[in-house]
């Protein structure tokens, strides 16, 4: 058994299952919402298996269903065929860190919403993440209700909603980068 903290413990042996099969929901292009004929899906995308574990019973336990990589080649793969409604991205991965994985949804007309999970706090990689695209940037650790209400905002803004609200935190840290 591995232990990973006071709930959860798994077989050493047990594979990670990265998605979870449930019946595939087209996308909706401007709200995206819980309801019985969509459960709303989250990517979930570290190189750390116990923290991806804990993802998964954070998400499922909220209700969204969960899907999970290990990199950043498997997130892209996984979004192409699973279409999730949001990603909560490592930065720090090998094969492919999270800052390929936002230069290459940058370039998407369509990419999902992205949730930065890291524990890189300097305000350069925040204004970095913000600046490919991401919707939110969570610190590790992380308190998991934050990281529900924070995947439950996302979900619930329109995409304008969201780009609003990306400008205005990359507003605010260039202006302390101006005022350092």
């Amino acid at each position: 058994m591995t232990r990973l903290g006071p709930l959860f413990t798994r077989p050493a042996a047990a594979p990670i299952s990265h998605a979870t099969e449930f019946p595939r929901v087209p996308r909706e292009t401007n709200r995206v919402t819980d309801s019985p004929q969509h459960r709303s899906s989250v990517l979930a995308v570290d190189d750390d298996p116990d923290l991806l574990i804990l993802l998964r019973a954070t998400v499922e336990g909220d209700g969204f269903r969960a899907i999970l990589a290990s990199d950043g080649r498997m997130a892209l793969e996984l979004i192409s065929v699973e279409e999730p409604d949001v990603v909560c991205l490592d930065l720090m991965m090998p094969v492919m860190d999270g800052w390929g994985v936002l230069e290459e949804l940058h370039g998407r007309d369509d990419p999902p919403p992205v949730i930065v999970l890291s524990a890189k706090t300097a305000d350069e990689d925040i204004v970095r993440a913000f600046e490919l695209g991401a919707s939110a940037y969570v610190f590790k650790p992380f308190d998991p209700s934050r990281l529900v209400e924070t995947i439950r905002s996302i979900l619930e803004a329109t995409p304008a909603e969201r780009r609003e609200r990306t400008d205005r935190e990359l507003a605010i840290r260039q202006r302390r980068d101006i005022a350092s």
